[in-house]
C-alpha cells in the first residue's frame, strides 16, 4: 500500500464544529474517536460510503457497541444517508477532491512524460545516434517538460471555494461581498491580475470596513451555511464520477 493511498484531511479545529463539540459533550472522547475512525473506514471504500446493515461489523472491530456507532452516524448530522442506506460524509468527499484530481492530473502528466521520452529514445535509435548523445536528448526533454508543467498562473477561485477558506477564516459573511467584487473587476490587484486569491482574502478581512464602501451586500451566516449544503450536495451526486479514480 502506497504511504498515502488512503489520505483525507484532518483539520486542526475540527473540535471546535458545532456538531463535533455535541458528540464530545454527549458521548465524550470516545464520540470523537468513533467519528474519525468512522472517517477512515469511508476513505477505504470506493466509493466513500458504507452500508447501514454492516454497522455491527465496525462495532466489532472498534469494540464497542453498536448502538453507539448507530448514535454517531444518525444522531449529530455528521453524515448522510442516500437511498440504499448507505452512509457517507459530504464535507468529506469535499475535501478530497482536489486531492483527487491532483493525483489523477499528476498520473496522466507522469504517463505523458514517459510517452515523450519513449519517443524520443525510439526516435533517436532510427538516427543511429551514439548513446551518449542519446541520454543527454532524453535528458533535455524531460527537463522542458517539467519546465513546462510547473509553469501554472492564477486560477479563478469558484464562489464555494472562497466561502469555505472564508469560514476557516472565522469570516464566512464577507465571502460573497469579497467574491462579487474581485469578480467585477476581473480578478485585479490594482491595476495587476491576481496571485493569490488567499492572501488577498485575508487582506479583506482585515481591511473589511474599508471595503464595505463599494456597495457589496452579502447574506446572513444561515443563507450561506444553506447554499453551501446545496453545493456540498452536489458534490454528493458526482460520488459515481469519482469511481475508478481512487490513488
Amino acid at each position: 500500500m502506497k504511504k498515502d493511498a488512503f489520505y483525507f484531511p484532518h483539520f486542526a479545529n475540527s473540535r471546535h464544529d458545532r456538531k463535533i463539540m455535541r458528540v464530545r459533550i454527549e458521548l465524550g472522547l470516545e464520540g470523537y474517536a468513533i467519528y474519525f475512525m468512522l472517517l477512515e473506514v469511508l476513505r477505504e471504500q470506493n466509493d466513500f460510503k458504507y452500508p447501514l446493515d454492516d454497522i455491527y461489523v465496525l462495532a466489532h472491530e472498534f469494540n464497542i457497541s453498536e448502538q453507539k456507532v448507530r448514535v454517531v452516524i444518525c444522531n449529530y448530522g455528521l453524515f448522510e444517508v442516500d437511498e440504499n442506506e448507505n452512509f457517507f460524509s459530504i464535507k468529506q468527499i469535499y475535501y478530497l477532491q482536489p486531492y483527487i484530481e491532483k493525483t489523477q492530473r499528476a498520473r496522466l502528466a507522469a504517463q505523458k512524460r514517459w510517452d515523450r521520452v519513449e519517443a524520443d529514445a525510439n526516435a533517436m535509435q532510427m538516427h543511429s545516434k551514439c548513446n551518449a548523445d542519446a541520454m543527454q536528448i532524453k535528458e533535455s526533454k524531460v527537463n522542458e517538460i517539467k519546465v513546462k508543467e510547473s509553469k501554472v498562473g492564477f486560477v479563478r477561485p469558484e464562489l464555494f471555494e472562497v466561502q469555505n477558506y472564508f469560514e476557516e477564516l472565522g469570516n464566512l459573511n464577507e465571502a460573497e461581498g469579497f467574491f462579487n467584487y474581485y469578480e467585477s473587476n476581473g480578478w485585479k490587484v490594482g491595476k495587476n491580475p491576481m496571485k493569490d486569491w488567499k492572501a488577498a482574502s485575508r487582506n479583506w478581512i482585515k481591511n473589511s470596513k474599508n471595503y464595505k464602501s463599494h456597495g457589496t451586500t452579502t447574506k446572513s451566516n444561515s443563507d450561506i451555511i444553506a447554499q453551501r449544503r446545496a453545493e456540498l450536495h452536489e458534490y454528493a451526486d458526482k460520488i459515481d464520477f469519482l469511481r475508478g479514480i481512487r490513488p
